[in-house]
């Protein structure tokens, strides 16, 4: 009877690993694939029947893209630094904000208090798309077309509701007598947020600039439309241009592919964790 419970298990875990194995080849071959293609010269990326590895293996196609590349007039490294700048200021303006407003409706009772978190989660129903005209034309009525202020306005407006409604459950996990011994040893509330709560609530903070990074870091649809100049370009829209009326990149491709996902490789790298327990203490408490 013991063997067949052993026989039993064994068979379990084969099955699960073989499934794990199977799905993760399936969703990391075409970036294997990408990668592997990054090293091929031009001649090689139309070759019938393609190569899996290269024939003659190459770093040209990386110093091409850092100089800046073929298809498009304005360097790489401009595009990848717009994507940066961008980023990270919506990821700032973001933590703070949604920051502020969660400790205001995790701490405080006032009018409406409801309805407005009822229209801050309506906000986050509304597809993007559905928005884009409106948000185009409000964007030029205010001058700020073609202007990486625009895209992190806009972006900031699109992360903070669902960042808010985050940062209400981490607060609320904190208590609050945390909070009024810090009053009573002569913190104002003031004080007793910023040295008390928010670093108790790091684990939140870092949940939410992760989500706006990862959110404003690969935002096209919203940047295709309000950016015209090569000069002011994001990443996502550098590398649209690869794919021309008569031709495709697929060697450049692959390399801006590697550069472009660095950051996120490296920021799921160092806070995951922080990430995946972020998100399960809002979903509990809020």
């Amino acid at each position: 009877m013991e063997n067949i419970k052993k026989n039993k298990n064994i068979y379990r875990t084969f099955a699960f690993w073989l499934v794990t194995i199977v799905i993760a080849f399936i969703v990391l071959f075409p970036v294997v694939w990408l990668f592997i293609t990054s090293f091929k010269p031009d001649k090689e990326t139309f070759m019938v029947p393609p190569s899996f590895l290269p024939h003659e293996f190459t770093f040209g196609i990386y110093q091409r893209i850092l100089e800046g590349g073929t298809a498009k007039p304005a360097p790489w490294i401009l595009n990848f630094f717009n994507s940066l700048k961008i980023a990270l200021v919506t990821t700032v303006l973001t933590t703070i904000l949604s920051a502020l407003a969660g400790y205001g409706f995790a701490r405080y009772r006032f009018p409406f208090k409801f309805i407005l978190l009822l229209i801050i989660l309506v906000g986050q129903m509304l597809p993007g798309p559905a928005l884009l005209v409106p948000i185009a034309v409000l964007i030029e009525n205010i001058g700020l077309t073609n202007t990486h202020t625009g895209l992190i306005l806009l972006y900031t407006a699109f992360a903070v509701p669902f960042t808010t409604w985050l940062a209400i459950g981490n607060f609320e996990a904190i208590p609050r007598e945390i909070e009024e011994s810090a009053l009573v040893d002569g913190c104002n509330q003031f004080t007793a947020f910023i040295k008390v709560v928010l670093p108790l609530s790091r684990i939140g903070l870092i949940t939410t600039a992760i989500f706006a990074f990862l959110m404003s870091w690969s935002e096209f649809p919203f940047a295709l439309v309000l950016i015209q100049t090569d000069e002011q370009q994001t990443m996502p829209l550098a590398m649209a241009r690869l794919i021309r009326e008569f031709n495709v990149f697929f060697n450049e491709m692959g390399a801006v592919t590697m550069l472009f996902t660095i950051p996120i490789f490296l920021v799921f790298l160092f806070a995951q964790k922080y990430f995946i327990r972020g998100i399960a203490a809002g979903a509990l408490k809020g």
